[in-house]
């Protein structure tokens, strides 16, 4: 079984615009490291993925970024449980809010986990002879 924790930050705007650059995800990706890694006791993570969303309908577009942490460990938990997500939360929040030009909306913790048992297929009809 395959279990971890993932971070989701939605609603990113940084340096007023909600659209990230390579340069400024970059940018943005060191400080939170930083500000994580010393800021957050017991917690690790792998790494931050920035997306740049975009969404369209009939009468408008939609640009959004969002952060993904992944693998996350708290408190050596790769499973959380609800006191430890919303403890988590609230650090992830607190650290957020010391980056200046930094503005964000809600703030995800999903647990995932995955087992790698075989997965029923379909059964073959033997009369069937691949014939059309």
């Amino acid at each position: 079984m395959l279990s971890n924790a993932r971070i989701y930050v939605f609603d990113l705007v940084y340096q007023n615009s909600n659209w990230l650059s390579e340069h400024n995800a970059n940018q943005l990706a060191g400080t939170m490291s930083q500000l994580f890694t010393t800021g957050i006791e017991y917690f690790t993570f792998k790494n931050l993925n920035f997306i740049n969303a975009y969404e369209s309908s009939i009468d408008k577009i939609k640009y959004s970024c969002q952060l993904h942490i992944e693998k996350i460990i708290y408190k050596e938990n790769k499973i959380l449980c609800k006191e430890y997500i919303a403890e988590l939360r609230s650090k992830i929040k607190g650290q957020l809010k010391k980056i200046s030009l930094l503005k964000f909306g809600s703030i995800l913790i999903v647990n995932d986990e995955f087992n790698f048992a075989s997965t029923s297929g379909f059964l073959i009809d033997n009369a069937w002879q691949g014939e059309i």
